[in-house]
């Protein structure tokens, strides 16, 4: 598991929005990396909810956003060989 901390200081009172926009293994809400049979979880480190791909979700902006990503095999009966990946996402954030 790999845990990214961001926070945003702004002079708002605006509610805070982020989309993580990237590519879904199979159509679930599982990101798509560069293995046939890997994909990667994303998780509010926060509240522990899976994060939505694609679509927009609130954060509380007086807290950190933590983001968790960890890495789930897609298929258990096709094997799985050990080495590097990689995946890409876009995160985007606004007050709204």
């Amino acid at each position: 598991m790999k845990t990214l901390i961001f926070s945003c200081d702004a002079d708002t009172l605006a509610p805070l929005q982020i989309a993580i926009q990237g590519d879904q293994l199979n159509g679930e809400n599982v990101l798509k990396t560069d293995s046939s049979n890997l994909g990667v979880v994303l998780y509010n480190g926060v509240d522990g909810q899976k994060i939505p791909l694609n679509q927009f979700f609130y954060v509380d902006r007086d807290t950190r956003f933590l983001l968790q990503a960890i890495p789930v095999k897609d298929d258990s009966g096709k094997p799985l060989v050990g080495y590097n990946f990689s995946a890409n996402a876009t995160m985007i954030s606004h007050y709204y």
